[in-house]
């Protein structure tokens, strides 16, 4: 009898905290900002080609040693591991 008490008071003492949902969830609390995908449809107006918002584009005439050298530059300042 003991047991089935002690259960009963903890379910109960747990059904207000259902109605919290998000209270706890500092990104769901009313009243602060929410996203709402303005950078990405600024970046969407600024695009000529819609296509490239999935799949960019190079140039044939690049090689690669132009972000190669900006990739290794990054890696000389960067110490290993940060």
């Amino acid at each position: 009898m003991m047991k089935r008490s002690t259960i009963m008071i903890l379910a109960l003492s747990a059904l207000p905290l259902t109605a919290c949902q998000g209270a706890f969830d500092p990104w769901q609390r009313p009243g602060l900002w929410q996203p709402t995908g303005a950078p990405q449809e600024d970046l969407a107006q600024q695009t000529h080609y819609k296509g490239e918002l999935i799949k960019g584009s190079g140039t044939a005439t690049s090689d690669g040693g132009f972000a190669q050298s900006a990739i290794q530059s990054i890696i000389k300042v960067t110490p290993a591991g940060q």
